[in-house]
């Protein structure tokens, strides 16, 4: 038999039976991995676990967290995508009972809910959009971001791909031949916090003077970021790349495996090296890895920054879903806003560099505290 459960500040019993459904997932998304989300739910308040039971089997769950009165995906604090974690097993019918019971909930307690980047290349996404649209609930979705990635098809890899660039082979022979650098690829949580030291570091450096320097210049940030990649190492899906000239790292890539895929979660490199075109090199040595360890597509993640479409052969899209009583205005009012500002470039542009940067910091801060 088919229930909805919905569970305030989970514990032990429902992390380790999320572990379970997480592993039996066709993706297993990196940020919903189970000890990523734990981390977030024992340091967070107000955090609902929303599951689909079949019985006594978890079929499928996603977790949010309730902030300035509307409730979001858990995963917000530290996320490319926003998945539903879905066991491989489920059959449209069990999801069309589990979405649908979801909205008379959500309508029944007079929820609010903003679902950022969600990913719209997801199996169950237009299923989800069907059962929203029905509801007696106000569904609002609009474009949130491109997702660029290079997709190994008809005979040619991930690796192919790079490989056929010049300027990629080009950045790496001159770095080995000129710097004698060496590729580094670390898969556990060796030399970890050294490492992440020296990527802060670096980031520091990369942004200073700019319009949007670092936000690891404040500590808390940086511990915050540690913490997220020691669980993704213990979920072993963390793979980190890294360039070595004369002891010293200059080039990273923080680097996460799902099924099939690496994610180019975050990068960067120290600026005295820049003419050597180390994100290009660094990025050539993940290929290289890819093409050893069988995976098809290099993601790279949230965002449409220029060295991501220079090589990609697929742009994903993700959406932003807000979701209330028709009857609230002041909700309804504020997402339209949104996608106003969100359909013209440099307005948006201003609000991400200016405005969007302050909010997130402050929202990690908050909910660490």
């Amino acid at each position: 038999m088919k229930r909805l459960v919905i569970e305030e500040n989970p514990g032990t019993g429902f992390w380790e039976t999320y572990s379970e459904l997480w592993y039996s997932s066709r993706e297993r998304p990196a940020f919903q991995a189970p000890l990523l989300l734990q981390l977030f739910g024992e340091t967070c308040k107000n955090v609902l676990a929303i599951q689909l039971m079949s019985d006594a089997r978890l079929l499928g769950a996603f977790v949010l967290r309730k902030s300035n009165n509307s409730y979001s995906f858990l995963s917000d604090l530290k996320s490319d995508f926003n998945f539903f974690v879905i066991h491989s097993d489920a059959s449209e019918a069990d999801l069309e009972f589990f979405f649908t019971a979801f909205f008379i909930e959500a309508r029944k307690r007079k929820w609010k809910l903003i679902l950022n980047t969600v990913p719209e290349w997801a199996r169950y996404m237009s299923l989800f959009e069907s059962c929203g649209l029905k509801s007696k609930l106000y569904f609002k979705k609009i474009r949130y971001s491109v997702c660029p990635a290079i997709e190994g098809k008809e005979n040619k890899s991930v690796f192919d791909i790079v490989n056929h660039s010049r300027q990629y082979r080009y950045s790496v022979n001159r770095l080995r031949s000129q710097l004698g650098a060496v590729f580094e690829i670390l898969t556990g949580d060796e030399d970890l916090e050294r490492w992440a030291g020296e990527f802060y570091e670096s980031h520091i450096m990369r942004w200073e003077h700019t319009s949007t320097p670092s936000k690891f210049n404040n500590f808390t940030d940086q511990e915050f970021v540690l913490k997220c990649l020691k669980a993704w190492a213990a979920q072993k899906i963390l793979v980190r790349f890294s360039i070595i000239v004369n002891g010293k790292r200059i080039g990273f890539v923080i680097g996460l495996r799902e099924t099939g895929k690496l994610i180019h979660h975050s990068t960067t490199f120290h600026p005295d090296f820049r003419k050597f075109g180390p994100g290009k090199a660094v990025t050539y040595s993940m290929s290289k890895w890819m093409l050893e360890n069988n995976l098809d597509v290099l993601d790279f993640g949230y965002g449409d920054e220029e060295y991501k479409l220079v090589l990609a052969n697929k742009k994903q899209t993700t959406s932003r879903i807000f979701i209330s009583r028709r009857s609230d205005i002041a909700f309804i009012f504020k997402s339209k806003l949104i996608e106003a500002i969100r359909n013209r470039p440099a307005i948006y542009r201003f609000y991400l560099e200016r405005i969007r940067r302050r909010f997130k910091k402050s929202k990690v801060i908050a909910a660490t505290n």
